[in-house]
């Protein structure tokens, strides 16, 4: 039973609680009427079609001080309003409340979280066992996408030695091939890499016992099971494994215990002639703290690196993935499309979609659109360069271009690098390697602390965050 005191402090918490819910629910029906006469203004603005298709997926989730913070359901609407929309909304904000504000658009990550599962997920009807227990959340996040095989892998110049290590691998009925290291930056494929080789496997044994799974989960998994006092049963799980794809592998540095039990892991599975295939954006060499033993077991296993397109690749990929994604463009806006260098798989399919979306709302020409969109689109042609990037950077902060990207570790010269290598990032979606090479050659790993430092300001509630978001906006709209 419950001690007086403890009962006391129970009960104020739970009165606390009530009111903050009550508080929440209050603002969010203010924000909802706030957003309901935006509409009002927005469809006098804006075509219905474009009412229909972007402006009513968006949700006002809060206003803070001179921010207003907007959610929508994906990264490319998110993108898409950011590029085309963003100077209307502002102004119907101001219709609607009296004041000016700056705009932040966050992703719902509950739906990206169903939209990935949804991908990643066999068809199958749910059963009760599954609704009951949440636990089930954490599973679903490694399922294999069985839509993903060789057939739907563009097989070009920078990814040829990953295709043919994972022939190898699962080729081999030898017993000297038992794992694979696979390293790229993030959006060339190493994850595609993982289901492709999934499926694959399953061709040659189809009672194999296979399990796609991210570091996240990993750990999510242990920790649930220790907590549980449920390790033997997580151990049984993963060592009796035909077949062990694990993702991000990367997230596993510093992290001792989960460390230990991958090795487990990983050396029961190759020792009953499992195989086990890892991916990383990391290269190997360059996660700090990894156990001895780890890395002498993963050094002994194939390496190779996914590489960036070149341009000959870039072409033959839009032609594949315009075909996979049964779209059909003119040379002339196919022309557009491998104009803007892309450095990753993903944004070449989302320039693609991206241009399909907006050619199926346009009234001119085919020319005359092309040239609009690469106007809108290629950071190149909105002048946006990471040089230009770098100048109105340390023109914000008052510093030298030279102490910007050199090496001092002055809490002056780390904040500004910080934020221009996040917008280096986020706004040309240059690969890690190349924004390193503008800053004094960094390795990759400096350019993600970096990127991440920024990201977890700008979630936070700090007064810090306020500053930052502004400094990005105003150093963005100087660098075009």
């Amino acid at each position: 039973m419950l001690k007086d005191q403890e009962i006391l402090t129970e009960n104020t918490q739970f009165v606390d609680n009530e009111k903050d819910n009550l508080h929440k629910k209050e603002n969010k029906e203010k924000y909802n009427i706030t957003w309901q006469n935006c509409l009002v203004y927005l469809s006098k603005k804006l075509k219905s079609i474009v009412m229909q298709t972007w402006i009513s997926k968006i949700s006002l989730i809060e206003l803070k001080e001179d921010i207003a913070v907007l959610q929508v359901k994906n990264e490319f609407t998110k993108n898409f309003i950011i590029q085309s929309h963003i100077k209307v909304i502002q102004e119907a904000l101001k219709e609607a409340t009296g004041c000016s504000y700056a705009i932040k658009i966050e992703v719902d990550e509950m739906q990206v979280r169903e939209i990935k599962i949804n991908e990643i997920e066999a068809p199958r009807q749910n059963t009760l066992s599954d609704i009951k227990d949440n636990s089930q959340l954490i599973k679903d996040k490694s399922r294999i996408n069985y839509n993903i095989d060789l057939s739907k892998t563009y097989q070009g110049s920078f990814n040829q030695n990953t295709l043919l290590f994972a022939r190898t691998i699962l080729q081999d009925t030898s017993g000297i091939y038992k794992s694979l290291f696979i390293q790229s930056a993030s959006g060339l494929g190493k994850s595609h890499s993982l289901h492709m080789i999934a499926n694959e496997y399953r061709k040659f044994n189809n009672s194999a016992k296979i399990k796609y799974i991210n570091s996240e989960s990993f750990i999510n998994e242990l920790i649930m099971a220790i907590q549980k006092n449920n390790t033997e049963s997580f151990r049984q799980k993963y060592r009796k494994l035909d077949l062990l794809l694990f993702d991000d592998f990367h997230f596993l540095e510093n992290k001792a215990k989960c460390q230990e039990e991958f090795i487990h892991t990983f050396e029961n599975i190759v020792a009953n002639n499992g195989k086990v295939i890892i991916a990383s954006t990391k290269k190997l060499l360059d996660i700090s703290k990894l156990n001895k033993k780890l890395m002498s077991l993963l050094r002994n296993s194939l390496t190779t690196e996914i590489l960036e397109p070149n341009e000959y690749d870039q072409e033959k990929l839009v032609d594949f993935k315009l075909q996979e994604l049964k779209i059909n463009l003119s040379e002339t806006h196919k022309k557009v499309i491998n104009s803007i260098k892309s450095n990753c798989i993903r944004e070449i399919e989302g320039n693609i979609m991206q241009l399909n979306a907006l050619r199926q709302y346009s009234s001119t020409d085919s020319e005359a659109f092309a040239k609009a969109f690469e106007c809108n689109f290629s950071p190149v042609s909105r002048g946006l360069s990471i040089n230009k990037i770098i100048e109105e950077t340390a023109n914000y902060f008052f510093i030298s271009e030279e102490d910007l990207i050199g090496k001092k570790r002055k809490e002056e010269f780390t904040k500004a690098r910080h934020i221009a290598i996040y917008i280096a990032h986020n706004k040309l979606g240059l690969s890690y390697k190349k924004i390193g090479e503008h800053f004094s050659n960094r390795k990759h790993s400096s350019i993600i602390h970096s990127i991440k430092t920024i990201e977890d300001q700008l979630a936070s509630k700090l007064p810090s965050a306020k500053f930052t978001f502004n400094a990005i906006a105003e150093i963005e709209r100087k660098s075009r």
